[in-house]
């Protein structure tokens, strides 16, 4: 993983949300040291709908945002846009990508 913006962050995000969130629909959590909290939004009306999960992960001294954005428009099968970024909101990027690089070695057998 070299950068929040590439595929492989999100990638072992996902694989990481999936093996601390526990029950599986709980909104707070912790794993790995840090502070979990996930929302979802969503819309639905006649010509389009979205949903928005926001990820805040907060561990000593920073905070890492992960947002996920689907946009469709009439049916589900007719995605306008799915989008997704990740932003260090407080602290210095380097500290959590040295966090996420000591969990991705912990997910490893």
């Amino acid at each position: 993983m070299k950068s929040l913006s590439d595929a492989s962050f999100f990638n072992l995000f996902d694989r990481l949300v999936a093996r601390g969130r526990v029950p599986a629909a709980a909104g707070r959590w912790r794993f790995g040291g840090a502070d979990w909290e996930s929302a979802r939004h969503s819309f639905t009306g006649a010509a389009h709908a979205f949903v928005a999960e926001v990820t805040a992960i907060e561990g000593e001294g920073w905070l890492l945002l992960v947002t996920k954005e689907y946009w469709w428009a009439g049916g589900k099968s007719d995605a306008l846009r799915n989008q997704r970024w990740a932003k260090v909101a407080k602290g210095k990027p380097d500290v959590v990508l040295a966090w996420l690089r000591r969990q991705e070695k912990s997910l490893t057998p």
